[in-house]
């Protein structure tokens, strides 16, 4: 049989790891991992035993052994036990050749008989057994038995045996009538050799099972060591990758506050005040302008009845089919010409600040646009009075139709003086080279959180797969430490 005897990589140093491990576990405090309750897998300073000394060891009381010691020990204990079992074999193997021998004088013997058969009819039948026999015998004892000295020799002797079983057996069954008719004694000498070399194949059988479990329960160790091997090696990288988690968030989280502590020193400058007052007033304004739109909508939405019966009938392509649905759905929408502003979002909200300068677009078209609004509004009001357009609440929709009127050029004027501002406060920021440092600093401080947020992650993660394989070696060790103890027949502590 051939030993497998794994790699390992650990040869150099090793460390002992008794049954009783206690539970591996990482945490990162203050941005430094600390390993704790760990099993050691890092070297101890003690040299491995060589092969020429482990049998020494295993008498002395040192009962500790290395993991590659351990496969070598099982590999001379193999070779023990095959030595033991040809010692076994020895004296059954002169038992069959004494038989063969005393069987080979049978054949002599019977081949000289004088078989006297009173009816000439069975001289042919009797004659025929007595050579078939003869031959079959003189053909089994002329095939040689090896000698044996090793497992492969073992392993030929007990098929020789059980050929010669099988023979003598057949040639029992087979003869037996003529045997026992014509020459009972041989046939008594047959069955009793056929007893025999029976009894010796049984013992030679049983020595060879016992071996062949003792075999299996060596495989069995040496893949437990395997696995023992690779596990640990699974931990040390294993550890590896938290500490180099824990460097790495270290790394980041210094750098992050550092970071923190350069940006409250600008914000402490006075171009950063300037900065901040500008980016105050410029939320003040966006605010304000949010106030004047919803204004814009509560008043227009006493009056949406109205707008959708003026636009019965009208093209749905023509422009004023178009005004009439920006003022029922988007009112808000009348104040902004020509691309002035960027689109604000459906809900009447925009957070861009993209605007354009006013003196970059036609007032003249600017200002008749916002008018075309106000004199569509009259017509409709007009159409109200005139009763061109029925409404049960005609009244109250009137009402409010003066009030939009009243209020829609204040809205415009406002909302003008409100863009100019914020379009001059934008320019005024952006001319702060500082205001860039910032932002970069600001942006480099958030992807450096967010990689320390999925770092710590991962290493819950790798901790908890450490916590599972701290578990299973404790298990592999233990079995380990069984079952090559029971094949040594002495207890070790396995070290690595």
């Amino acid at each position: 049989m051939v030993i497998l005897v794994p790699l390992f990589d650990f040869l150099k140093k090793k460390s002992k790891v008794k049954s009783d491990i206690p539970t591996y576990g990482t945490e990162v405090k203050d941005n430094k991992t600390e390993n704790a309750d760990d099993v050691s897998v890092t070297g101890d300073g003690r040299n491995s035993h060589s092969p020429g000394t482990l049998q020494d060891s295993a008498n002395e009381n040192s009962r500790e052994i290395s993991i590659p010691d351990a496969a070598l020990l099982l590999r001379s204990q193999e070779e023990i036990k095959v030595k033991d079992l040809v010692e076994e074999l020895l004296p059954i193997k002169s038992s069959v050749e004494k038989l063969l021998r005393s069987t080979e004088k049978i054949a002599d013997d019977l081949e000289k008989e004088n078989i006297k058969v009173e009816e000439p009819r069975f001289e042919s039948i009797v004659e025929n057994s007595r050579r078939t026999i003869i031959s079959s015998l003189r053909k089994e004892i002329s095939s040689e038995i090896i000698s044996i000295s090793t497992l492969e020799d073992a392993m030929k002797f007990e098929a020789r045996l059980e050929s010669i079983v099988n023979r003598f057996s057949a040639l029992s069954s087979s003869h037996s009538r003529v045997l026992n008719v014509f020459v009972k004694k041989y046939a008594s000498k047959l069955q009793s050799e056929s007893n025999t070399v029976s009894n010796l194949s049984r013992k030679c059988k049983s020595k060879i099972t016992d071996y062949q479990k003792f075999e299996g329960s060596i495989t069995n160790t040496e893949v437990l060591l395997t696995s023992l091997s690779g596990q640990v090696n699974s931990i040390k990288n294993g550890r590896n990758a938290v500490d180099s988690f824990g460097s790495e968030i270290k790394i980041l989280q210094d750098k992050v506050d550092a970071q923190v502590n350069e940006l409250r020193h600008l914000e402490c400058t006075k171009d950063y005040l300037e900065i901040s007052a500008i980016e105050n007033e410029s939320k003040q304004l966006e605010i304000e302008e949010q106030e004047i739109r919803q204004q814009t909508i509560d008043l227009f939405g006493h009056v949406n009845r109205a707008i959708t019966k003026y636009s019965y009938g009208l093209p749905t392509k023509k422009d004023l089919f178009i005004k009439l649905q920006t003022m029922v759905n988007e009112p808000w929408k009348i104040f902004y010409h020509d691309g002035l502003l960027q689109e604000p979002a459906s809900n009447g909200r925009t957070h861009s600040r993209d605007y354009r300068t006013p003196k970059e677009q036609n007032k003249d078209d600017q200002t008749n646009d916002f008018f075309q609004y106000l004199s569509i509004l009259l017509e409709i009001q007009s159409a109200i009075t005139k009763g061109k357009i029925d409404l049960k609440d005609s009244e109250k929709v009137s009402y409010y139709l003066k009030q939009i009127l009243e209020f829609l050029p204040s809205f415009n004027s406002r909302l003008g003086a409100i863009r100019a501002r914020k379009h001059f406060l934008k320019e005024q920021k952006e001319s702060f080279q500082m205001l860039r440092k910032i932002t970069t600093i600001r942006d480099s401080i958030k992807v450096n959180k967010m990689s320390i947020s999925e770092k710590r992650r991962k290493l819950e993660l790798l901790e908890s797969e450490l916590s599972q394989k701290q578990g299973d070696l404790r298990t592999l060790v233990s079995r380990s430490q069984i079952e090559f103890s029971n094949i040594v027949g002495q207890h070790y502590d396995i070290i690595f």
